[in-house]
């Protein structure tokens, strides 16, 4: 865990490069500009803010980005108001200038890995929700629930934890509400600069999504293109060369 952690911070530190990819947008184009600006939505996996400062759409970051600090390295968070509070636990800071080092950028190596990363703070918040319940019409649950405070597996007292501040309060693991976004998208989506044979764990939401009913896919090379057919086999799809794309609005 130390080692993927280290080879990410400095994965993330090169991509963000002194803050120099936070300035790509200056060099957008007025064609590029207004093209963003016929979506109302626009979902990325990038985690600058390019996209954001550029258009007068929503622009949502479905793999983190660099300006959200991550649960565990916010000491506010609902994560850190646990049993085992990380933020102190691990001595942990967030020297400034250097924040985007702990932000919700995901790098995972597998897709398996990014599927449970962007899933599981909604399942936890559900399980914690189903607990809080029981909690409080179930006697016996009541019961177990109050003998989890004193348990010797950091998890049990973790979920004690969580159960009592849920009672109280309205709170939350931190989640990517942009993913749940991403179900709603209805009519006609635009795909571009995201390949079929990277990230399944998106391109499978669209094609359990009945009502987006039309997508235009800007593709790279043939590959690509023979990709999206099988991806999109049950959707109305369009194809485009995405070079094309870049002549036109570059």
């Amino acid at each position: 865990y130390v080692i993927t952690q280290s080879i990410k911070m400095m994965l993330l530190d090169s991509i963000y490069n002194k803050g120099q990819i936070q300035n790509i947008f200056k060099i957008y184009t007025e064609s590029f500009v207004s093209y963003l600006n016929t979506f109302q939505n626009i979902f990325t996996t990038n985690y600058d803010q390019n996209l954001e400062m550029a258009s007068n759409s929503n622009v949502h970051y479905l793999h983190g980005a660099f300006y959200i600090l991550a649960d565990v390295y916010d000491p506010n968070s609902f994560r850190n108001r646990l049993a085992d509070n990380q933020f102190v636990k691990n001595k942990l800071s967030n020297p400034k200038g250097y924040e985007y080092l702990h932000s919700t950028a995901l790098m995972a190596y597998s897709e398996e890995d990014k599927k449970f990363l962007t899933e599981y703070p909604d399942t936890a918040n559900q399980g914690i929700e189903k607990f809080v319940e029981g909690y409080k019409t179930n006697e016996t649950i009541r019961s177990d629930v109050d003998q989890w405070e004193y348990a010797e597996n950091d998890l049990v007292r973790n979920l004690h934890s969580a159960i009592m501040l849920k009672l109280g309060e309205d709170v939350k693991f931190q989640t990517n509400d942009s993913f749940n976004e991403f179900k709603e998208i209805e009519g006609e989506l635009q795909i571009l600069g995201l390949s079929p044979e990277n990230d399944n764990h998106i391109f499978s939401r669209i094609n359990e999504n009945s009502k987006i009913t039309k997508i235009i896919y800007y593709y790279f090379n043939e590959d690509d293109k023979e990709a999206a057919l099988r991806v999109f086999d049950s959707k109305t799809l369009f194809l485009e060369p995405v070079k094309r794309f870049w002549e036109i609005h570059f």
